[in-house]
This record gives structure tokens, C-alpha cells and sequence, in this order.
């Protein structure tokens, strides 16, 4: 008998960390599609909207979405989740939980003009091809379907290079392709929101391209666990990380243990 489908495989689900008990200001920063929820669905499955709602009500741990979406999204994505900090267009945005902006967040405003440049040359470049063209606020994004014949894929090529010749940092994903205004990323806004909220642990959970250098490097960290989310497209992280969970109900096994043994520390 072959090996179980992917999503029928027992989840590979975190040790928590003993020294995690002792912490005052936890900070839990999760990706959005792909991690809390199925790429193809963008509705939480109610595993992860429950613990999510048990960790929020917990004293010490903020909870924070990180996420590819533009701002405009947020209403859509947030809908099922408890009030938490949101850092949209890849780290370039950043809203409070009550929903301000954070006016000061650091991330470079100033590329309107090649963004516009980028999206006018996908109109005319990918024209005709089976992708939907998005128009966010830092970048252009490119909605791609999973098969491709090598000449598109060669028409895409042609794209993020020319995007590139404008300025542009081209990030890949599992199923997007964005060209962004250079800059703030994911990895430092993480690293901002951890110092403004005086953070003395971290943990992150993401599952594309975007993830794997904020996940390796919070992984690295002594106060710190990043979380692979696997998928059948991306079965392995391809960095070091802290621990890979099988999908979002993985994902939400292992934040189930985070906090039962939060929820067992006296005075919590």
C-alpha cells in the first residue's frame, strides 16, 4: 500500500519550549493564505478560529497577521479572526488592532510611478494569458492557475524583467507573482511590531516563499519558534525552521499546545 494522502498524515506538531512559561509579552504573527486557512479558501477552518480566540484572550500573547493582501482585503480576511495587529502588502503596512493605521511604519510610499509602469506592461505583456492582474497600493500582483504551458511561463519571465528594469523586487509564491516597491518586508516589519510591543517571544507561522527568511530567522532565535505550514505544492520548507505542521489544522494543533500550556501557568 502506497503512503497516506498528504493531508491524512499525522501532524508534526511543535515542542514548546519550557522557557516560553516564564514570558510576559508573547507576540504569535501568523501568514494568512495558505497557513490559517487553505489557499484555495479564504474562510478559517474553526479549528484555528477557536484557539485563535483562546490565545486572545490570554494576558501575555498579542496576536499579529501577516499577510501578502492589500489593505482593502483586510475586511474580508480578518472577518472570522479576534482583534489583532495587521501587517498587510507583504510588511508594508501596518494597522492596529482597533484598526488606525500606524503612520509612522517605515515602509517606502514613494514608487507609485513604477508600480503604474509595472501594470500597464502586464496589461500589454501577459495579455491573453489565463492570469488575473492585481493592483495593490506597493505592487503588482499576477494571479497565476497551477498549470502554465512554457510559453507563458517565458511571458512571465519577460514581465518581472521588465519589472525589475523599473526598480521593482519581484517575489514569487505558490501561486502569485508580485512585483513590489523595494524595501520593508515581512522579516523586518516583524521585527518592528516585536520592539514596539516589547515583545519577549516570537512566534511566526507562514507556508510561501515570502515566509522562509522571517521563519528562519525567528527560528534561530533563543526566544523565538517559526512554523512551517506545509502543503502538497510545498511539502518542505527548504530552510531551517522549528517545526513543520501538516496545513492549517496542523497549524492549529500546534498553537492548541502553546496554549494549554500557557493556560496552565498559575496567575494567567
Amino acid at each position: 500500500m502506497g503512503a497516506p494522502p498528504f493531508f491524512l498524515t499525522q501532524a508534526r506538531t511543535t515542542t514548546t519550549p519550557s522557557r516560553l512559561r516564564g514570558c510576559k509579552r508573547i507576540l504569535i504573527a501568523l501568514d494568512y493564505a495558505g497557513t490559517i486557512c487553505e489557499i484555495d479558501n479564504d474562510r478559517c477552518p474553526p479549528e484555528i478560529v477557536h484557539v485563535l480566540n483562546r490565545l486572545s484572550q490570554m494576558p501575555q500573547v498579542t496576536l499579529a497577521l501577516v499577510t501578502g493582501c492589500c489593505g482593502s482585503e483586510l475586511a474580508r480576511i480578518t472577518r472570522d479572526l479576534p482583534p489583532c495587529w495587521t501587517i498587510s502588502d507583504h510588511g508594508r503596512a501596518c494597522i492596529s488592532p482597533d484598526g488606525r493605521p500606524v503612520l509612522d511604519w517605515p515602509s517606502n510610499a514613494a514608487g507609485n510611478g513604477p508600480v503604474e509602469r509595472a501594470w500597464l506592461q502586464a496589461e500589454d505583456q501577459l495579455r491573453g494569458l489565463p492570469v488575473r492582474l492585481q493592483r495593490k497600493r506597493f505592487s503588482v500582483a499576477v494571479h497565476v492557475p497551477d498549470a502554465m504551458a512554457a510559453i507563458d511561463q517565458s511571458r512571465l519571465l519577460q514581465w518581472t524583467n521588465t519589472c525589475r528594469s523599473f526598480g521593482l523586487e519581484i517575489l514569487p509564491g505558490r501561486r502569485i507573482t508580485e512585483a513590489l516597491v523595494p524595501g520593508f518586508d515581512k522579516r523586518r516589519a516583524l521585527l518592528r511590531l516585536s520592539a514596539h510591543l516589547r515583545s519577549d517571544f516570537r512566534i511566526f507561522a507562514g507556508d510561501d516563499v515570502s515566509d522562509l527568511t522571517t521563519l528562519s530567522e525567528v527560528a534561530a532565535r533563543p526566544d523565538g519558534i517559526g512554523i512551517y505550514v506545509a502543503s502538497r505544492q510545498r511539502p518542505e520548507a527548504g530552510t531551517k525552521v522549528t517545526t513543520t505542521v501538516e496545513g492549517p489544522i496542523g497549524l492549529a494543533a500546534a498553537l492548541g499546545e502553546i496554549a494549554d500550556l500557557l493556560e496552565g501557568v498559575p496567575g494567567t
